[in-house]
C-alpha cells in the first residue's frame, strides 16, 4: 500500500509530515486530507483564529506532490 505524506503549508512555511500514512490510493488520501482540513478549521473557528491561507501538500514516498487541499475549497462557505 503506497505511503503518503501530509505536508502542510502556511504563512509561515512548510512543515513536513515526518511519518505518512498509509492509503490504497491517491483518492482515499485526497479524501482524509480534506477531512482533517475540514477539523483543523474546526478547531480556528472555534479558537477565533484565522480560516483560510492554508494548504496540504500531499506527497509520495519519494517526495513528489501528488495533490495539494487548500483549506478554503474543504469549507462549505467558499
Amino acid at each position: 500500500m503506497p505511503r503518503y505524506y501530509f505536508h502542510l503549508r502556511t504563512a509561515a512555511g512548510l512543515e513536513e509530515d515526518p511519518d505518512g500514512a498509509d492509503f490504497p490510493s491517491l483518492d482515499t488520501a485526497k479524501s482524509e486530507a480534506s477531512k482533517a482540513a475540514r477539523e483543523m478549521l474546526s478547531d480556528r473557528v472555534w479558537n477565533g483564529e484565522a480560516l483560510f491561507g492554508d494548504v496540504f501538500e500531499i506527497a509520495s514516498e519519494d517526495g513528489t506532490i501528488m495533490a495539494t487541499i487548500p483549506f478554503k475549497s474543504v469549507s462549505r462557505s467558499n
